[in-house]
């Protein structure tokens, strides 16, 4: 089950980006083809498809298409029938959850997987909407409550109760439609190209499009059977006799126009059950998906593959003995087109007896990921294979259990781009390896773990240097686990020289972060990361051209990120583990948190007690920046005698300028860090959890004055309900005199006061 939900998000992921992809470098024909197509158009085009696959297709395009998608006037149909229960339980959080008043058409069955327990979802007067309602396989125990809870729905037109799956229904309501809408198609679509047609079809899955628009008109059926059309087919994550529908009535008789296809469990399919081979007639296929595959069905499978002529992608899932990846990785080597090759199983250790390559066994592979765990030499036999490759991704590398001999290593002058997402090699191979086959490297990204070493950045400087002269990305990880053995080394005592010119220059900033692990125990994440401008909410607000806003950042934001003889270095909280011991975790930390001029702390805690907080900051006297997602007063219990005292020390001594309280829940809070950090310039306070702006305002302005008389802004984050509130906050700070000078302005959900106090 872990590596079907890892599959699915990893596909989920996969889907995304490749969407993203494709708006980056096909803006001009989206742009061209889209722009000139109205939003009752769109809607009449979505209302052919069910509401999943309307998501998954058109989400995370770009704003119009965000917007259509939440808007009211979109009408959704979802049928949860025909999809594995996994991406049932997918669909029902992602999907309905957010749009129970969008839906008019629901198909369930199994209702049990959707009840209160599981809390997913319950079909209440949320869905306000819902016109049609299709129940399969119900027990008496759950169908008899629900109808009880219908007698209130005034929008119901109709309830049904199927015994079995049926795509008829579904069919037949197409049909309907069709002829009560035939003139509305007419008018509306006709005018639509046959280009702009397959541009709309390319978002779709091939069996979701067949679904959606056969046996509509003549036109259609030339559309859905013209050589210019060609598929994607997805036949995962659907119950057995959907797959077998789909693969005798689409896949077969379309072979040829089919260009992406995706399977699971591959005995499904073979010659045994006379559905299809993978093999020449597939003769346009450029990329294959093969998931929770056997040796015995995927061996026989791959040595076929060597008749495409097109196949260029390839993804294997494996679930199976570890004894034929050796075997595998040959086979694949000898595809002759293949660019991109991605080998997934799941190890808790690394056996693949895969010797080097010969001159004569290279293989086309531009793009490698390795989704399993391997020893750094296993790598380097590997990659032997691949003299053209530009891109390596890795799950897992371990320490080699050979020793790894420079002389015997292939540079491989394509390579760009190294992807490690767990490092246990020792730094030394490492170094030896990124050295010597990687000399065009120009983006590193790799997660650390176990050997100090890592923290030399003399050492990395070096290896930079002199070995890695174009890289211009570089993103680093090393976790390290604190426990009541933990020693600085000498390397966290020379640790701030991630913070010397040579970093700074090439904007890559060194971060400290606190979280737990997957047990659950404090770690500290050290981090290399790449300049990127993030401003909180001034970058986007910047674009608007607001001379407020620019004077706002220039004069009390800005805190010089980027200099020659300084930068400011974040400390993240992120997590900290459920236990009483969190000021014992900190006293363990707090030599690493002294040796560093952290100047921004940053908790993104759910909720973060203020004696967890003073301690902190107590070890961080170069605090300058202080961002707080929300604090907990009393819990789990009151500040002791010694916390009140450093409380004290601290306001009188700290240097904290910029303060944002992400989610305020009491006006102590407020109080709480005004009595903190009294020299703040900068406060920002979120207002939507039912706190009034008017009381904060009110409380800052009029009983907090004299405590903060460096502050400069006053930012009040708002609610919706109160985007009209700016008026009634001028006219209370007037009449009640809280402020003789001040500026104010209101920039989407933000009000922002300029003072002179």
């Amino acid at each position: 089950m872990f590596q079907f939900k890892r599959r699915l998000h990893d596909n989920k992921c996969l889907e995304e980006e490749t969407k993203k992809f494709r708006i980056t470098y096909d803006d001009k024909k989206i742009i061209s083809s889209f722009e000139n197509l109205s939003n009752e158009l769109f809607y009449e085009i979505f209302d052919y498809l069910e509401g999943c696959d309307l998501f998954q297709a058109f989400s995370n395009l770009n704003s119009r298409f965000q917007a259509l998608l939440i808007s009211s006037s979109l009408r959704l149909k979802i049928d949860l029938r025909s999809l594995s229960e996994p991406l049932q339980q997918n669909s029902a959080i992602d999907i309905i959850n957010t749009n129970k008043h969008q839906i008019i058409s629901l198909n369930m069955t199994n209702f049990d997987h959707y009840d209160s327990s599981l809390t997913l979802f319950n079909i209440d007067s949320s869905f306000s909407r819902l016109e049609s309602l299709v129940l399969d396989d119900m027990k008496s125990n759950q169908l008899i409550p629900l109808l009880i809870k219908f007698y209130i729905q005034t929008k119901m037109i109709q309830v049904k109760r199927y015994l079995n799956n049926s795509e008829l229904s579904h069919e037949e309501t197409k049909k309907l439609r069709t002829k009560y809408n035939d003139r509305k198609i007419t008018n509306c679509l006709e005018n639509l190209s046959n280009e702009l047609f397959y541009e709309i079809f390319d978002y779709l899955d091939g069996c979701d499009l067949f679904k959606a628009f056969s046996n509509l008109n003549i036109r259609f059926e030339a559309l859905l059977t013209s050589l210019f059309l060609l598929l994607k087919i997805d036949l995962r994550f659907h119950p057995e006799v959907i797959q077998r529908y789909r693969s005798t009535c689409i896949v077969v008789p379309n072979k040829h126009r089919i260009i992406s296809l995706s399977l699971t469990n591959f005995y499904l399919y073979n010659s045994t059950f006379t559905r299809f081979n993978i093999d020449s007639s597939f003769s346009r296929l450029e990329s294959l998906v093969l998931d929770n595959m056997k040796s015995n069905e995927l061996i026989p499978l791959l040595i076929n593959l060597i008749s495409l002529p097109r196949l260029f992608s390839l993804t294997i899932y494996y679930d199976d003995d570890l004894k034929d990846i050796s075997n595998i990785y040959q086979i694949i080597f000898n595809l002759p087109m293949l660019n991109y090759y991605k080998l997934s199983f799941s190890s808790l250790e690394s056996f693949i007896p895969i010797s080097r390559a010969t001159n004569d066994q290279f293989s086309s592979i531009k793009y490698l990921v390795i989704d399993h765990c391997c020893t750094l030499d296993e790598l380097i036999n590997i990659i032997s294979y691949t003299p053209h490759l530009c891109r390596l991704t890795c799950e897992e590398v371990n320490e080699s259990t050979k020793n790894i001999v420079k002389d015997t290593l292939n540079t491989i002058f394509s390579l760009t781009h190294i992807f490690i997402a767990k490092c246990y090699a020792q730094f030394d191979e490492l170094e030896t390896f990124l050295t010597n086959v990687s000399p065009q490297l120009e983006v590193l990204c790799i997660n650390t773990f176990k050997d100090v070493n890592y923290l030399d950045a003399n050492r990395w400087e070096q290896i930079i240097s002199q070995y890695l002269l174009y890289l211009n990305t570089f993103e680093f990880q090393y976790e390290e686990f604190i426990d009541e053995d933990f020693k600085a080394s000498v390397y966290h005592e020379l640790i701030n020289r991630f913070n010397s010119s040579f970093w700074i220059k090439r904007k890559w900033f060194f971060t400290i972060s606190i979280k737990t692990d997957s047990w659950d125990d404090n770690i500290i994440v050290y981090s290399i990361v790449p300049y990127r401008q993030t401003r909180d909410n001034f970058e986007k607000e910047k674009k608007n051209n607001h001379q407020f806003i620019d004077e706002i950042y220039k004069n009390v934001i800005q805190h010089n990120d980027i200099s020659n003889k300084h930068v400011s270095i974040i400390l993240n909280v992120t997590d900290l583990s459920h236990t009483d011991s969190d000021e014992l975790f900190i006293d363990m930390i707090s030599p690493i948190l002294a040796m560093i001029p952290i100047t921004c702390l940053n908790i993104t805690l759910n909720e973060i007690f203020i004696g967890t907080l003073i301690d902190l900051m107590k070890c961080l006297s170069n605090l300058d920046s202080l961002f707080i997602s929300s604090l907990s007063m009393i819990q789990p219990r009151c500040l002791s005698i010694e916390e009140t005292k450093i409380f004290r020390l601290l306001s009188n001594t700290n240097k904290i300028t910029k303060v944002n309280l992400e989610k305020m829940n009491h006006l102590e809070e407020v109080q709480f860090l005004v009595d903190l950090c009294p020299r703040m310039k900068y406060f920002e306070i979120d207002c939507t959890n039912g706190i009034c702006p008017e009381k904060v305002l009110r409380f800052i302005l009029m009983k907090n004055t004299k405590y903060i008389r460096n502050l400069c802004v006053l930012c009040l984050k708002i609610s919706p309900m109160n985007m009209n509130i700016i008026d009634k906050l001028k006219n209370i700070i007037d009449i009640e005199q809280l402020c003789q000078t001040y500026t104010i302005e209101q920039i989407d959900s933000r009000i922002y006061f300029r003072l002179n106090l």
